[in-house]
């Protein structure tokens, strides 16, 4: 199983770690596929580090409809987030509902 580990920054990772958020929107220049895994990674681009938190969850559906490089101006892909945990770098993971 493909696992991707991604940063994430902490405006978006909050809202993902709160489940407001249950989706993320990338630049598919990794193949993205339904069914693997994404690990999450805190990641503030102003300081240059990670928090420790991440959130591992598996792609669902993917919508990468033609209309959206056009708007977005490049090879865009909509995730959606299944199964999400929430974890730290001490090995917490705690399964959260949906």
């Amino acid at each position: 199983m493909t696992e991707h580990i991604l940063k994430t920054w902490p405006i978006y990772f909050n809202a993902m770690w709160d489940r407001r958020k249950r989706f993320e929107v990338r630049v598919n220049d990794r193949e993205f596929r339904s069914g693997e895994l994404l690990r999450l990674h805190e990641y503030d681009p102003e300081t240059e580090r990670y928090s420790g938190r991440f959130i591992k969850a598996r792609i669902g559906y993917m919508m990468t409809a033609p209309h959206l490089p056009e708007l977005l101006g490049t090879d865009v892909v909509v995730i959606q987030l299944e199964q999400m945990r929430n974890g730290d770098v001490c090995g917490l993971v705690q399964w959260r509902g949906m």
